[in-house]
């Protein structure tokens, strides 16, 4: 029989954590790469739970899955991506209209860059 936990679980980041690496994005001292990878190693090592929207942490778990996603984020999203987090009555409803009124294929089709 084996002891030792298999896989480590980690608590979810703080809203501040999260906060601090859009912010080191933003200004270009962390590249969109290594958010997403920061966010994916996350999304491996934590469980998830399963939230309703109403509940506080659960912006904070659909933005850390969208960092580790493959959605061609860029720096100009940074904004909603805030709003999105700091929550709010109408947070979901904002996020949702945001993420439809991008054009991801288009950025994905005109040499979307990582960083930008």
């Amino acid at each position: 029989m084996h002891d030792e936990p298999i896989l480590e679980v980690r608590p979810l980041p703080s809203v501040r954590d999260v906060e601090q690496r859009l912010a080191a994005w933003s200004v270009g001292d962390l590249e969109r790469d290594d958010l997403r990878e920061w966010a994916a190693a996350l999304v491996d090592q934590v469980v998830f739970p399963d939230l309703p929207t109403t509940d506080p942490a659960a912006a904070l778990v659909e933005l850390l899955l969208q960092l580790a996603s493959d959605l061609p984020l860029a720096r100009a999203d940074i904004p909603a991506l805030r709003a999105f987090l700091a929550g709010g009555v109408d947070a979901w409803t904002a996020w949702y209209a945001y993420v439809r009124g991008c054009d991801w294929a288009f950025r994905r089709r005109h040499g979307w860059q990582p960083g930008r």
